[in-house]
């Protein structure tokens, strides 16, 4: 009994990934401005309740919200939401799990890889897809979360990966990148979210790119029943 005590203490992460790595403010790390985009903070538009919003406060060490307008594209919303504990009690949420919990029903849950970028940063990103309707608003929604420098395209994949990290003695952090738009011409909104991710992907500063986007060599830990979308229209 108390050799497996010992090995359960001997075995637990002690190394934080966010205090060796810290994550940059997100508002330095998502530019306000670019390849056409034009952003502004929607956090006054982000309203939750009191519980959700303690829920939030507890995983989330920083978040960021914006409404970002281009003049021939139209409008996306991005939500970016990180946590430095990526331990079993205070994981990144999927949407699948907040936005019910704000009263919205979620239909069309789809995974699919984004082939975007060009040369060396050329990229395939797993990504989930859905759609979320709560009376006449009806809202697509692409999204991913890295845990570490890794995509996890699923929830057993985060929990994968926590173990991966954990059997070096690391606490991982996560970074939620929701994009979604009020738009009932769904394959029009996935193209213009396809879009947004790749002019996005161009800005943000090298050395932050895997935090955001994964690795570029990025598999998930478990294979993706999908095809890639090259957004070509």
């Amino acid at each position: 009994m108390w050799g497996t005590a010992g090995l359960a203490e001997w075995a637990t992460p002690r190394r934080l990934l966010a205090a060796e790595t810290p994550m940059p403010p997100l508002s330095r790390l998502l530019p306000e401005r670019f390849a056409g985009w034009e952003g502004e903070d929607a956090s006054r538009l982000q309203l939750v309740s009191a519980d959700v919003q303690a829920v939030l406060d507890v995983l989330y060490q920083q978040t960021l919200a914006r409404v970002y307008r281009h003049r021939r594209l139209g409008q996306v919303m991005l939500a970016a939401a990180y946590g430095g504990d990526q331990s079993d009690a205070t994981r990144v949420h999927r949407p699948e799990v907040c936005y019910p919990a704000q009263g919205f029903a979620i239909s069309n849950v789809q995974q699919e890889r984004l082939v975007f970028g060009h040369g060396a940063e050329k990229r395939s990103l797993p990504v989930r897809r859905l759609i979320a309707r709560m009376g006449s608003r009806h809202e697509p929604i692409t999204y991913w979360i890295t845990v570490g420098s890794l995509v996890a395209a699923t929830a057993s994949d985060q929990k994968l990966i926590q173990l991966r990290y954990a059997v070096r003695g690391v606490v991982p952090d996560g970074l939620l990148m929701r994009i979604s738009s009020l738009e009932r011409d769904v394959p029009q909104a996935w193209w213009v979210h396809r879009r947004f991710i790749d002019d996005l992907l161009s800005v943000v500063l090298p050395a932050h790119r895997e935090r955001v986007f994964g690795s570029v060599a990025t598999h998930p830990v478990s294979a993706l029943d999908s095809t890639a979308v090259q957004g070509s229209r």
